[in-house]
Formats: structure tokens, sequence, C-alpha cells
């Protein structure tokens, strides 16, 4: 079983990667799967990780293509941009569809024929009338999103679902750490309880997301480097802590713009009119605000939006 070293965590997902292997090993032919989790948590890593599994005779493997989603507007484009630069007889192609909710529906439709399970051909007849033959022996499919409630359900039910589990505080300790080593030569971490200490408060700063701690493993070391220092720090963290802007929780100045408006509201706000005060749609204020103070439990919603006594320490923390 390969156990995906360059991974951390996700034990439950590499199980199923490791079983979809199984069969590629067999026949040839990965089922499509879509990866479905929040922002940052991976997806890409993760399919380019799995591609590499994929091997050809030869120690080669398939080729990896991104298509950013959003970019893919009509059927002739996926046709223009997709189809005929990369699908040709016995081309082996991993094709990854990244925030594949933006795909439009027409193009969501034709992978219905594309990826039926029943065969591991299938022909599509595009509407410049060109006729594409697509074997799973060939081609990969990978998706992923981050929003599968705007996956059409039919596509839905054709891919098999890999959904990311939360990093541990412990994994993402680890992911800042190697981020940190990575490009610094000497380093030294001297008391390890320190160190310990100075990632876990860097890491409670990441919202729970591995990009967002990989992005700080890096600007801590380009502080290294500017100190001169073969060590860092607690006062060092603290201080690029303040340059940076970094709030406790990771919290950014939207989260706590909204967070500061539903304070002055004791009975609660509606959306319509929070998102008036703080400037913003109410789409914006649900996915860039207050879903993540939610989960940190600053701020409760019961028809109204409506601060919490742990909101309001936060706030006093932050004032004072």
């Amino acid at each position: 079983m390969d156990d995906f070293p360059e991974i951390i965590g996700q034990k439950k997902v590499k199980g199923q990667l490791n079983f979809f292997l199984e069969g590629f090993r067999q026949n040839g032919i990965v089922r499509p799967f879509i990866i479905i989790s929040p922002k940052g948590m991976g997806k890409t890593t993760l399919a380019r990780a799995f591609k590499n599994r994929l091997s050809l005779s030869g120690g080669t493997t398939k080729k990896f293509v991104k298509i950013n989603s959003a970019s893919i507007i009509s059927e002739s484009q996926f046709f223009d941009q997709v189809v005929s630069q990369y699908v040709s007889p016995g081309a082996k192609i991993t094709f990854f569809f990244d925030e594949a909710s933006e795909l439009p529906k027409q193009v969501q439709k034709l992978l219905l024929t594309i990826l039926d399970n029943q065969d591991t051909r299938n022909s599509y007849t595009f509407s410049n009338g060109q006729t594409v033959d697509f074997d799973l022996q060939d081609i990969t499919w990978i998706f992923a999103t981050n929003q599968p409630q705007k996956v059409l359900h039919d596509l839905m039910d054709r891919l098999e679902k890999v959904t990311l589990e939360d990093y541990t505080n412990e994994q993402l300790c680890h992911i800042l750490d190697e981020s940190i080593r990575k490009d610094l030569t000497g380093f030294v971490i001297g008391d390890e309880e320190v160190w310990k200490n100075l990632l876990i408060d860097a890491v409670s700063t990441c919202r729970g997301n591995p990009r967002l701690a990989f992005k700080l493993g890096k600007n801590i070391a380009v502080r290294i480097r500017s100190l001169g220092a073969d060590c860092f720090h607690l006062g060092d963290w603290i201080q690029l802590r303040t340059d940076l802007n970094i709030h406790p929780m990771g919290l950014d100045e939207n989260d706590i713009r909204i967070l500061k408006a539903i304070s002055e509201y004791p009975m609660g706000i509606t959306l319509t009119a929070l998102a008036g005060k703080v400037g913003m749609t109410t789409q914006a204020v649900r996915e860039n605000g207050e879903t993540f103070l939610m989960k940190m439990g600053l701020i409760r919603i019961d028809g109204k939006r409506m601060i919490t006594q742990k909101g309001r320490d936060y706030l006093e923390r932050l004032n004072g």
C-alpha cells in the first residue's frame, strides 16, 4: 500500500486512492472521481501525487493537464481548449478540472455521456459535427470542487467522491515546519519546547488551511534569512505577526469588519442589513466572512446574526 509520503494526513483519502490504483493496475482504468474540500486544502497536490502513480510501460506517467473550469464557458470552448488539443487515439492524459462547479451546465451534461460508467470507451458528437472517442484507458478524469452542490446531481453520480479530511493542528505544524526548513540550510531549532509552542501559535492563525500554513512557513523563512540568524525566537514571530498584520485565529480585515458590525446590534442584525453596513454582497458575507466566524464560535445565526460572548472577548483583546 502506497502511503503517499508527500501528503501529510488524509489517511482515509489515501486508502481510497490506493483502491483506485488497484483497479488501474488490473485493467488500466481509473474510474472518474471528484475531490471535495474547501479552498487551500491540497486538492491539486493530491491530484498530482495520484497522477504520478499511474505508471505506464517504459516508466512514464500520463501527461497531467490542469484545466481552470471557469475558463470553459461553452461546449465549443471545451472542444477547442480541451478535446482538440489533448484528445487523440492513444494519447495518455490525466485531466484535472479544478473548481468543477464553474463548468457550464452544457459542458457538465456532455460529460454525462463521456463518463458513462457502463462502458470503457464512449463517443460524443459535438455541435460542430465532429465525433470523438473517449477511452478511459487513455484518459483519467479527476475533478475538484469546494461547492459540490453546484455540480449537476447526475454528474456527481457518475463520479467517485473523495472528501478531504480536516487537518489537525499537529499536521499543520508538520506542514509549517517543513515549509520553513525547505529553503534554509544550517537552521537550528534550539529549545524544542519553545519551537513547538511557536509552531502551535503560528498554525492557530492558519484557519485550519494547509496552504496558508505552507505560505506562512515561507514568510518565516524569509524573515530568518533577513535576520541572518540560525534560529527563530518567539519574539521574532510576534514581530513578524505584527508586520504581516496577522490577527488571532487568522481573522482577516473583512472578518473583523463583519464581527464589529454585528457587535453593534445586541438583538441581532439581518444578513441584508449586515451586507449593506459592511459594503459587501450577501453572498460575499456568507462565503467570505460569517462561515468562518461561526466555525470559530464568534457569532451565531438564529434568523439574525448575533455576536457570542467569545466574539465580544475577541474584540476586547483586539482593542486592548
